[in-house]
């Protein structure tokens, strides 16, 4: 609504898919030899490169968990039991965990969200901000009926932005099963 061009963009997810990105839906078991299959097999990134890890604290808990040696002892006075990574590096490739917890809000996103892990190579999202649109736009709607259920105060916000996702192919997502 509003009198301006719509111009559409395709999300992180739809560009994958759309490109052919790799993905696997995998057991906490699997997910070790899934991980670095993939984070190797889509490694277009130079020597040293970082990409991100996105996931719900579960998820990447899972992970974490798959690469922390059970066997792993602590000092007699240790009071802390570190079960997360910041980062796994596997040849060259480094990952860096990020905590995405808005994953869990079934309104902002499909449940599956909630067991994905999003291996993403940053450098090639771009942020697209329309020309001749503002990328921003907010107000309130005022229903003032004193003394009722009816008076309150909506706000209303609009935005206009969307992601260039250059290569997708970069970037791999991994379902818990």
């Amino acid at each position: 609504s509003g009198n301006y061009p719509l111009k559409t963009t395709q999300g992180i997810h739809q560009s994958m898919v759309a490109a052919g990105s790799m993905n696997a839906t995998v057991s906490s078991s699997g997910l070790p030899a899934a991980f670095e299959y993939l984070a190797l097999a889509s490694n277009y990134k130079r020597e040293g490169g970082v990409r991100f890890i996105y996931g719900t604290d579960a998820s990447l808990l899972e992970l974490s968990k798959a690469y922390k040696d059970s066997k792993t002892r602590y000092t007699p006075d240790s009071k802390l039991a570190d079960l997360n990574l910041d980062q796994i590096s596997i040849g060259s490739a480094k990952f860096v965990l990020v905590s995405c917890e808005l994953f869990q809000d079934d309104a902002t996103f499909p449940i599956s969200y909630q067991n994905r892990l999003y291996v993403l190579d940053q450098e090639n999202i771009t942020p697209m901000i329309f020309a001749g649109a503002p990328m921003f736009e907010a107000g309130e709607t005022l229903n003032k009926q004193r003394g009722s259920t009816k008076d309150y105060t909506d706000w209303w916000m609009h935005a206009q932005f969307g992601v260039k996702f250059a290569n997708p192919l970069g970037s791999f997502y991994i379902d818990i099963s």
